[in-house]
């Protein structure tokens, strides 16, 4: 593709700036009284209202967003790097046997790159499940609470709070959920090779 070079590293800048700074960067966009975004949407879509910032779902959209937005660059990449390696000669095998694009990327492609669709869903989840950097920029675990997670749980108690007893228990439960993660892909990993 022309421009091949351009496009990658517009997909790159977020994975290559920290949590931290692009967390406020979204918090910025959709600030109530200054954000980009947020006028843009109070001018074209009034009915979400001018708060979008400070009410529970709309932050928890706004940080959904800034994830996926971050998340994207990684994914590409491995995305990427397995659609190279399917040979060209199955997909035109593929295509002479009538197969129209779905049946192509369903049944031939996707089948040849499936252990790292599982690579990108194991370490993306173990990544949103631990990740502090976006909540604590954006919007604290606010409003109310409606963006707290697990990890941002522990950085409250353990570390703002001094309950070090709490947050190690927290943190004993966020392992157990990356072990089981981690224990569930490779048992899938397993049947996929037998």
């Amino acid at each position: 593709f022309k421009f091949t070079g351009f496009y990658l590293v517009l997909i790159f800048i977020p994975w290559v700036i920290s949590e931290v700074v692009a967390g406020t960067m979204w918090r910025w966009l959709f600030q109530p009284t200054y954000g980009l975004l947020q006028s843009w949407i109070n001018a074209y879509l009034p009915f979400l209202g001018d708060r979008l910032y400070t009410t529970a779902g709309g932050a928890l959209a706004i940080v959904i967003a800034a994830a996926v937005w971050r998340g994207l660059a990684f994914t590409t990449l491995l995305s990427l790097g397995a659609l190279q390696t399917v040979p060209q000669e199955i997909i035109e095998s593929a295509s002479l046997d009538g197969a129209n694009r779905f049946q192509r990327f369903f049944r031939v492609i996707l089948p040849q790159i499936r252990s790292t669709v599982l690579v990108m869903v194991l370490l993306t989840s173990i990544q949103s499940i631990n990740s502090v950097g976006l909540i604590f920029s954006i919007t604290r675990g606010g409003p109310g609470g409606a963006t707290r997670t697990a990890a941002y749980y522990l950085l409250q108690t353990g570390w703002e709070q001094g309950d070090f007893g709490t947050g190690a228990a927290v943190s004993v439960i966020l392992f157990m959920i990356n072990i089981t993660l981690t224990i569930a892909y490779l048992s899938i990993i397993g049947r996929r090779r037998d």
